[in-house]
């Protein structure tokens, strides 16, 4: 990777000689020499030494791959993307776009998708800008240029390899042409893998059509459930434990030095949220190594609290890593109260679900992120304005249903410009952060309190027998005007405050303009500010 791309002329022909003709069907390398073919043939060598070292796993070789690739290339990120009909799903990634792991996009709308159709390497310099790009998936991984490389063998198109970086304009010609010829290279060292990995399961499985059968339905019924952490990993232990006739089943995810029991049914049912240290455990273990655990006897078994063990009525146990990457997040346990229970064809039958269970919780976290993401103020941790939006059509929806009620407070600090202007924006999101901790002290759920945007707040009224609007109103404006402690020493601030009664017939939108229009009447009455300013006089430190 470069700071500048290079510059290379067009050779210059005097018509003594025919110019060289080139295949269309090949691409043009210009000759590997000097300092820099020497480079670039020596980064070849060593990024297919690399692969030819990484096995037969296909797993082992698309991370050999990545990394390599982020290596050779100096990138940020890598990523290899397997094609499946419209969609792309990511198998392994590395490094700044790690978080795509498990990801499962169309393919419509992508890079990849061009770059496939054309059969070129295809370079976007900014993501921001370019059309070809799903913009929004970019923006989450943080992904401001990108390389898309097809991969295709002798067998036909085994996927995409994906190298990204934060800043635009990243790769240079060096880069894209280190990846041209390396691409081949790659898509045989998958489709290598990939054929020995389907002979070997193909032999195991078409062996066992039943347990074949039994892994198809556990990850049709992880996929219909409902996307969610919570969802998929319920999902998890039910199936785990109908699939293998286990009484009891857990998940469990390593926090630190301790293992903690997040999801569980049957007889550990009663044991979700226990923490236990990681070591000395049969689930530390398997976290530890990465390997499959079998206890055949916990009475017997000299690694297991066998008081503990007693305790929930566990008699034996198989315990299965879920690994997200090279490392394992947490682990599938199932148990039961009977000695050797459990055999290899279980071990199996965990093991070809494990991969699956743990991109499927991958994926609904990161889900569950952004979505949390697109509905939170990033500054300070209250509703954004479009969940606040929401949250009035669920109100006015409610109104017009006969159940009522609800009203809207809108608050505009007043003297808060001049913090900015004399102490600096980072003083300023201290005191908007301290504003939205004393907004969110004095009204939690039911209520919704949100930062409409700069230094505008609101917060959404559940009906209340006990205190009306206008009381919630003066509690509210009397702790704002309570000191703020800052870095630059403690200031003082209030606030304009109007409110308006959410009605069945409302849009979401008219209820804050009633709402606004209240504030700054407010504003011209207690502060004798005009309308649409910041409130008059300078902010009050406290000495």
């Amino acid at each position: 990777m470069r700071t500048s791309a290079e510059s290379t002329a067009a050779p210059v022909h005097d018509g003594s000689e025919p110019p060289p003709i080139i295949p269309p069907e090949k691409t043009y390398h210009r000759p590997m020499v000097g300092s820099d073919g020497e480079q670039m043939l020596r980064a070849i060598i060593d990024v297919q030494h690399a692969i030819n070292k990484a096995g037969d796993s296909l797993e082992d070789v698309m991370r050999i791959v990545v990394n390599e690739v982020r290596r050779a290339t100096s990138s940020p990120g890598a990523a290899v993307e397997i094609i499946t009909g419209d969609t792309v799903v990511v198998p392994v990634a590395s490094g700044s776009v790690k978080d795509a792991e498990g990801m499962r996009v169309p393919l419509p709308g992508t890079l990849s998708s061009h770059a496939l159709n054309t059969g070129e390497v295809l370079v976007s310099d900014d993501t921001e800008v370019d059309s070809r790009v799903d913009r929004e998936t970019c923006r989450r991984l943080r992904a401001r240029s990108l390389v898309a490389v097809p991969l295709r063998s002798a067998s036909g198109i085994e996927g995409v390899l994906k190298v990204a970086s934060d800043q635009p304009g990243a790769f240079d010609r060096h880069d894209i042409e280190l990846l041209e010829r390396l691409a081949g290279f790659i898509a045989t060292a998958l489709s290598r893998a990939t054929t020995l990995m389907g002979r070997r399961r193909a032999t195991t499985l078409t062996s066992d059509k039943h347990l074949l059968q039994t892994i198809i339905d556990v990850q049709q019924a992880i996929n219909s459930a409902v996307n969610t952490p919570e969802g998929v990993m319920r999902t998890v232990v039910d199936k785990a434990r109908e699939a293998t006739d286990a009484p009891g089943a857990a998940v469990q995810f390593a926090e630190g030095n301790e293992m903690v029991i997040k999801f569980a049914s049957g007889l550990l049912e009663d044991w979700e949220g226990l923490r236990v240290t990681t070591a000395g455990t049969l689930s530390g273990l398997a976290t530890l190594t990465g390997s499959v655990v079998i206890c055949e006897d916990t009475e017997t078994d000299s690694r297991v609290d066998r008081e503990s063990s007693r305790k929930v009525n566990v008699r034996s146990s198989i315990i299965v890593p879920l690994k997200h990457g090279d490392r394992a997040i947490g682990v599938l346990q199932l148990v039961s109260d009977k000695p050797h229970d459990f055999d290899q064809r279980d071990a199996q039958l965990l093991e070809e679900l494990a991969g699956f269970i743990a991109a499927a919780w991958r994926r609904a976290t990161l889900m569950d992120e952004w979505e949390h993401a697109a509905t939170v103020d990033g500054l300070t941790g209250l509703a954004n304005r479009q969940a606040f939006l929401d949250g009035l059509d669920r109100a006015i929806a409610e109104a017009a249903a006969g159940d009522g009620g609800a009203e809207v407070l809108y608050l505009d600090l007043n003297r808060f410009k001049p913090i900015n202007d004399i102490y600096g924006h980072a003083v300023g999101d201290e005191v908007l952060r301290a504003v939205a901790h004393r907004i969110a002290g004095k009204f939690r759920p039911p209520n919704l309190a949100a930062r409409i945007g700069g230094d505008e707040f609101a917060v959404l009224l559940a009906p209340s027998a006990d205190r009306t609007a206008l009381d919630q109103r003066a509690e509210l404006l009397a702790a704002l005007r309570e000191p703020i402690p800052t870095s630059a020493g403690v200031l003082n601030v209030d606030a304009g405050c109007g409110t308006a009664v959410v009605n069945g017939t409302d849009l979401a939108e008219s209820v804050l303009a009633r709402a606004d229009t209240a504030m700054y009447a407010d504003k011209r009455i207690t502060h004798g500010s005009p309308a649409g300013g910041d409130g008059a006089g300078s902010p009050s430190p406290v000495d």
